[in-house]
């Protein structure tokens, strides 16, 4: 998919143009005006970087080091528990703050805490049933409507991007990279890793070092509920948390709290990790060479056990995004030497700042 930014936008009554000159909306030099009615958080994306302005009807307001050698030491999944495995998680969402987007994000989670009125709606429909009847099925399809409507004005944050046509050739190249990694076969979540320290663990491994456990993702475009942009937005799903690629930052959705990590602060490691696969193999992963399922200290396998097979060794990618503020999310995928690309891309955008 390629980098799209819709040039107008319709912000409840009001109609946002974009175009060379500017928003539409509002006057003024090049760039962001300050909008006199339409409410909104205005994002200008140039070649010196990006710019915030809010309109004024807005409320006052680990693993190795960055490279791309294969890490010959093997890992395989395993999901049973007697193992010490160390969860790979992220800390407090609110603890993941950025000066330049704290207006949005102080809207973003004032307004998630907003009580829906969808619920209260359906109440007084059945109340209303209680002492008239027949009045039910006529109340609740005048009442839950209004309710939509009225949550849809007091929790949606709008978050409108004036881009340069120059800047919107750069973005393309970061959703490249997005849409080559979410070309992979399989996608994985790694949530938690332990460390095989004894050699009687890894004859029972396949002599694999490291033991993980993971689910199955996919990237989907996809903004969270209640928020309404003119762009379309990468998200990546890592266990309670959702990651949206926004084109200068992180926004992290943990539940009703929303987080951010500007991409100069975003620190990712990534790696090729020798994968001891017991699924079935993705068609675009890269064959090394094979395991036994029981193995002897020396590499051959182990004659005791009669169902011992060879298991595939294969070349997948790990990337870890981390920030000092307590982001760690670690994804897997079953094409190599992704990570590089993820990390030089990110890079770029965070140097534009």
């Amino acid at each position: 998919m390629g980098f799209y930014i819709r040039k107008s936008m319709k912000v409840g009554p009001f109609r946002f143009n974009l175009s060379k000159s500017g928003v539409g909306v509002s006057a003024g030099v090049k760039g962001f005006r300050l909008g006199k009615g339409p409410r909104g958080n205005y994002i200008h994306a140039g070649m010196k970087g990006f710019y915030y302005q809010k309109t004024i009807n807005n409320s006052k307001n680990k693993l190795p080091d960055n490279n791309n050698n294969t890490n010959d030491k093997p890992v395989v999944e395993n999901p049973i528990t007697e193992y010490d495995f160390k969860e790979i998680e992220s800390g407090n969402v609110a603890f993941m703050v950025d000066n330049d987007f704290n207006d949005i994000l102080t809207e973003l989670n004032k307004k998630s805490k907003i009580i829906s009125f969808v619920p209260i709606a359906i109440i007084i429909s059945v109340a209303l049933a209680y002492f008239i009847d027949s009045i039910l099925i006529y109340s609740a399809a005048i009442l839950i409507p209004i309710a939509v409507l009225i949550n849809k004005r007091l929790k949606t944050t709008y978050i409108i991007y004036d881009i340069d046509d120059d800047k919107e050739t750069e973005l393309q190249g970061f959703y490249d990279v997005l849409n080559n990694l979410n070309n992979s076969k399989k996608l994985w979540h790694i949530t938690s890793a332990a460390k095989l320290t004894s050699m009687h663990d890894r004859k029972r491994n396949s002599g694999a070092s490291n033991l993980i456990k993971r689910e199955p993702i996919s990237i989907k475009y996809k903004i969270p509920k209640y928020v309404k942009t003119n762009i379309k937005v990468p998200s990546i799903p890592v266990g309670k948390q959702i990651l949206y690629f926004f084109p200068e930052r992180l926004l992290i959705k943990d539940g009703k709290k929303f987080g951010t990590v500007n991409y100069s602060d975003l620190k990712i490691d990534y790696d090729n990790s020798n994968f001891i696969e017991t699924e079935k193999i993705p068609k675009d992963a890269e064959i090394i060479g094979y395991r036994w399922l029981y193995v002897n200290k020396n590499g051959m396998p182990d004659k005791r056990f009669k169902d011992n097979k060879q298991i595939p060794l294969l070349n997948y990618s790990e990337i870890l995004f981390k920030s000092d503020t307590g982001l760690n999310e670690m994804i897997m995928a079953s094409k190599p030497n992704i990570g590089k690309e993820i990390s030089d891309v990110i890079k770029m955008l965070a140097e534009q700042k």
